[in-house]
Formats: C-alpha cells, sequence, structure tokens
C-alpha cells in the first residue's frame, strides 16, 4: 500500500506486508512481517482458527512523528487468545527514557479484568523541574456499574497515591489519596508533610467532591460541592494555617497567630492572565480574578 492515509487519516507513509497462510491440524496459521510509516516493524506468528492464539512483536524507532513532546524508540511484545470469556492479552512494553510497562489479563467481555505494571526510572524528560522515579500498579476491570480501578503508585520525593473506584457510567464513585512526606521538595520554604485523602461521586451531570489535606505546621483545609462536566464550579474552601509558614516569604517580617479562611467559589472556569504594562515601559504581573471568594 503505497500510503495508509487513506484508511487512517492521521498516518502517512507505505504499509508492506509478507508471509505465509497454512492449514495444520489445529487451525489455520499464520506468519508474517510487516513495515509500516514511520519506519514501524511488526511480526505475527500464530493460529488464527478456530481461535485466535498469537504472538506479536511491535516496534517504532523513535515517537515524535506520533508523540511530538516524547523522543525515543517503543518496543512490545506479547500474546493474543481468543477464549470462551474473551480476548486474553500478555503484554509487555519498553519506551522512551527506560519507561517499562506490563498489561496482563482478560481484555474483553463481561468480566474484563486487566492487570498493569507501569515505572519510569525519572519523570525528568516529561516533567521538567521534577526528578526521581514513578511507578504505578493495580488493576482495571469490569463491574455492573460500570469501568472501576484499583491504583497504588509511588512518584518522586517518596510521595505515594492511591485511586479507587468506579469511574465510568451514572453511577460513578471514585476514593483517592496523596501523601508526601515533606513538601519541602517542592516548595522549598515549607518543610512538612503533606496528605489528601477525598472521594468524587457523580450525581447527574456533576461530580461531588468531598476532600480533606493536612499540611506542614498544623495546616488544614477541607474542599465540598460540585463540579459540572463542562467545568462549573459550586465549591465551599475552609481551613486553617499557622501565618508563622509565611516568615520564609516575607522575611525580615513575620506574622503570627492563626489564620482561618472560609471561601466559595460559584461560576465557570477562567484563567488568570499576564500582560505588559505599556505606559510605563515595563512588564507588570497582573491576575485577573477567576471568581470571587
Amino acid at each position: 500500500m503505497p500510503d495508509a492515509k487513506p484508511f487512517a487519516e492521521q498516518v502517512e507513509g507505505p504499509v508492506k506486508a509478507t508471509g505465509s497462510l497454512s492449514q495444520t491440524p489445529d487451525g489455520w496459521r499464520i506468519r508474517t512481517d510487516a513495515t509500516g510509516p514511520y519506519d514501524l516493524t511488526a511480526a505475527v506468528e500464530g493460529l488464527v482458527s478456530p481461535a485466535i492464539d498469537i504472538r506479536f512483536d511491535l516496534s517504532v524507532p523513535d515517537l515524535p512523528p506520533l508523540a511530538p513532546q516524547v523522543r525515543g524508540p517503543l518496543k512490545a511484545t506479547g500474546t493474543l487468545r481468543q477464549t470462551d470469556a474473551g480476548f486474553v492479552v500478555d503484554t509487555e512494553a519498553t519506551g522512551p527514557y527506560g519507561a517499562k510497562a506490563l498489561v496482563a489479563g482478560l481484555a474483553t467481555g463481561p468480566d474484563m479484568s486487566l492487570n498493569f505494571n507501569l515505572s519510569v526510572p525519572n519523570v525528568n524528560p516529561l516533567l521538567p523541574g521534577v526528578n526521581g522515579p514513578l511507578s504505578a500498579n493495580g488493576k482495571v476491570y469490569q463491574t455492573p456499574e460500570g469501568l472501576a480501578v484499583d491504583t497504588q503508585a509511588s512518584g518522586p520525593y517518596s510521595a505515594r497515591a492511591t485511586v479507587t473506584g468506579v469511574v465510568t457510567g451514572a453511577n460513578a464513585a471514585v476514593d483517592y489519596t496523596l501523601a508526601m512526606p515533606n513538601l519541602a521538595a517542592i516548595v522549598p520554604q515549607l518543610n512538612g508533610p503533606l496528605d489528601v485523602d477525598g472521594s468524587a461521586r457523580r450525581q447527574g451531570g456533576a461530580w461531588q467532591i468531598n476532600t480533606a489535606a493536612r499540611g506542614p505546621g498544623g495546616t488544614q483545609a477541607s474542599v465540598s460541592g460540585q463540579v459540572a462536566e463542562n467545568g462549573t464550579l459550586n465549591l465551599d474552601i475552609a481551613g486553617t494555617a499557622p501565618l508563622g509558614l509565611s516568615k520564609p516569604f516575607i522575611e525580615p517580617r513575620s506574622l503570627q497567630g492563626q489564620a482561618r479562611f472560609d471561601l466559595t467559589v460559584n461560576g465557570p472556569r477562567a484563567v488568570f492572565c499576564l500582560w505588559p504594562d505599556h505606559d510605563n515601559g515595563r512588564d507588570l504581573e497582573r491576575a485577573k480574578p477567576a471568581h470571587r471568594a
């Protein structure tokens, strides 16, 4: 095929495949080697009838044509088997920046259940300014209410997070946690742990959010309310924070005592804007408020 674009608009380049198809006592067996756009190579070998049972090998030497922000090769090998319950996959992949992924389990049908394991030695190439490894493992599975996840992750600066619950459907409900032993890793002026836990539950066309956070120096905050699917917010934010935490930001001045805040955010999302002050010939940082508090 001179160009794949007529069949896949986002893909440009030739496709070529050669191989053999033969009948055996076990069924029809195929063996194919293929090349495609962006120097993609693929090999498939195994049975295609009476049930699919194949092994595949796929590689792309460099990903920028497919993902401009990511540089490096992608390789994946694994098996695909057809069973009475659905298709079973067992796949191992390696990607740019030393990334590795494993996916195994039942990929289709009402009892779909996939286990996964993902790791990146250092997220810095993807998140400039952040250094450290990322790993995540868990499973994605089908329930009568919708697609569910049960995931645990660890990230840079010894951060840990969990996400569990149903993420699709009218009754979606997710619980989440985040823990960081020392916030100073990302905000040098603030020393101490950060812990966040909460839930998000679908209610009609919105998500009901309930989140509690505990930070350095006894800081506490709670966020509750709704986030509509169109981005409209209706949230109450309340908490306390020791004013002494401001010292690193305002030295040599200092504040003592306890700050209490009780805010309401109600309305569509908006962005903060920066623009130059042409009258004075210098750049000023001005913020356009997103909401009233």
